[in-house]
Order: structure tokens, then C-alpha cells, then sequence
């Protein structure tokens, strides 16, 4: 006979056909012979057997259930690991690309990848032509190459690199040209007319300067960036010596800074750095 833990236990639900039902009692049947499906009864030889719960623990079977979970907790594991990145995977410029003038100053603007990880960047120059500070502020210093090596604390094998360019100063070259057409002295009724070119070139050299790349102070910060008509336009970087208010939600604090794209003097889609490290994508128009 087989042992007790080979065999599963029945009854038989068939009453006054069966002996076996009417005297309630247990049919063993070794387990091997119910791999097909629940056999039928060995007395009145119908499908009328119910199974009898066994109330011991199947040590077998919950061992099987918890590796289940575990495999199942291990891979969904994995996939967060891999849809939810703890660290910043990658960091994308503005530009990678700039050709400066000698004495121009432009921004570097970097985002961290996902969008709205937290980020620190470092810049890191290679050439002596440039300078450039904490803050990704660039200026050129005299004619040459140079690159930008932009790196984020939080993640030292990512960086992203941004070619620079500086040329001579063209505005420098025209002011001797300007003194060639006051030579004639003896002709006085014509040395009047011939101030005329010079005042255009001062003019001239007044409007390259607000409209292109450059600095301007407000009572509340200082903006070095795009100028179009004097004021910021375009790629920039605004630093603040007062507390300023963004929006209904933000207001910069001394110290704190925004870059991003500025649009007739005023801030538009910028990334907002506090000074807790937060890193904050903002539109502003």
C-alpha cells in the first residue's frame, strides 16, 4: 500500500447509489493514478469524487510560489533600474559650436538627460585664447581655438564638449581707417562734410554693441548674453543681486541665476539654478 503523503484523499457525493457515499467514507487513491484529472469513484465507478483539503503545508509548493516572487521582485527590479535612472545619463548643450570676436562674451546653457534630474555641471577649458566661469560664461581673450569640457558632479563618465572659435576684433581694425579722410587740412570748407563718416562710425559701433553679444546691468542682476536694441535676446545668463520674482511659484534669491533663451528683454524658456542645487526647467512666456 502506498504511504499516506503518496496519496490525495476523496468522498463520494453520489448518496444511494454508492456505498462509499452512504457511509462517508474516505477513498485514497494514489496520486500518480490522479495526474489525469480527478478519477472516478472506485465503488460506483462515477465522476462523483470531491477532493478531501489536505490540512498539513505544502512545503513543496510554497517553496515553488516564493522563488516565483522572487524572480518576479528581481526583474521588476531591473526594470526600474532601467526606466527610472537614478543619476543624470547625459548632457546635451545649447550649442556646441561658437565663433566669438576678441572681447566678446557668450553662455554656454547645458541640460542634464532625463529631463528634470538633478544636475551640477563643471566647465573646463582647454586653450589659452578663453576663459570661462563656474557658470558656463565664456570669454574670449584673443584669437585662436579652444574647447569647453562640460561635466556633471553626479555622473563623471558623462560630459559633452562645445568648440570654440575667436576671431579678430573687426571694429578694432576700422578706427585708424576712420582718421584717413581729415589728411587734407588746408581745404577747411571740406573738413566739415568729412566729419560726417566718423560720427556714422561711432554710431555704427554703438548699435554692433547692442545688437550681438553683450553685458547689461539691472537694479536686480546682471544679464551677459544676446542683446538685440540694447536689451536681452536670445541665448543668455542672468545672475541676481536681489530677490526677483519669476512667476507665482519662483523668486530667485541673491546669488541664484537663470539661463536659457531670453526674448525682448525678457526671460522666456530658461533652466532656474537655486542655490540648494535644484535644477528647474521654467516657461516664462
Amino acid at each position: 500500500m502506498a504511504e499516506k503523503k503518496d496519496v490525495k484523499r476523496y468522498r463520494c457525493i453520489n448518496f444511494g447509489a454508492c456505498t462509499k457515499a452512504d457511509q462517508n467514507a474516505v477513498i485514497e487513491i494514489p496520486t500518480i493514478e490522479t495526474l489525469g484529472g480527478t478519477p472516478p469513484c472506485p465503488c460506483c465507478k462515477q465522476q462523483t469524487l470531491e477532493e478531501i483539503p489536505d490540512k498539513g503545508i505544502n512545503w513543496k509548493l510554497y517553496g515553488m510560489i516564493a522563488a516565483a516572487v522572487a524572480v518576479l521582485c528581481g526583474a521588476g527590479f531591473g526594470i526600474y533600474k532601467l526606466v527610472s535612472p537614478s543619476g543624470p545619463t547625459g548632457i546635451t548643450l545649447d550649442k556646441k559650436e561658437i565663433v566669438m570676436k576678441v572681447g566678446e562674451t557668450q553662455v554656454i546653457v547645458p541640460t542634464a538627460e532625463p529631463e528634470g534630474v538633478k544636475a551640477t555641471f563643471t566647465f573646463k577649458k582647454k586653450g589659452k585664447n578663453v576663459e570661462v566661469t563656474s557658470g558656463g560664461e565664456v570669454t574670449a581673450l584673443k584669437k585662436g581655438e579652444a574647447t569647453i569640457t562640460v561635466k556633471c558632479e553626479e555622473n563623471p563618465e558623462i560630459r559633452a564638449i562645445c568648440k570654440v572659435t575667436v576671431e579678430e576684433n573687426a571694429i578694432v581694425q576700422e578706427e585708424p581707417q576712420a582718421e584717413e579722410p581729415e589728411t587734407p587740412v588746408s581745404e577747411e570748407p571740406k573738413e566739415e562734410p568729412k566729419k560726417g563718416p566718423s560720427t556714422t562710425g561711432t554710431s555704427q559701433r554703438t548699435s554692433e554693441t547692442q545688437n550681438g553679444t553683450g553685458t547689461k546691468v539691472f537694479s536686480y542682476g546682471k544679464y551677459v548674453g544676446g542683446l538685440k536694441n540694447g536689451q536681452p535676446d536670445g541665448t543668455g545668463k542672468l545672475t541676481f543681486t536681489k530677490s526677483y520674482q519669476l512667476n507665482a511659484q519662483y523668486t530667485a534669491q541673491p546669488g541664484e541665476y537663470i539661463q536659457g533663451i531670453f526674448e525682448n528683454g525678457k526671460p522666456s524658456f530658461v533652466t532656474y539654478y537655486q542655490k540648494d542645487g535644484t535644477v528647474t526647467k521654467i516657461k516664462l512666456r
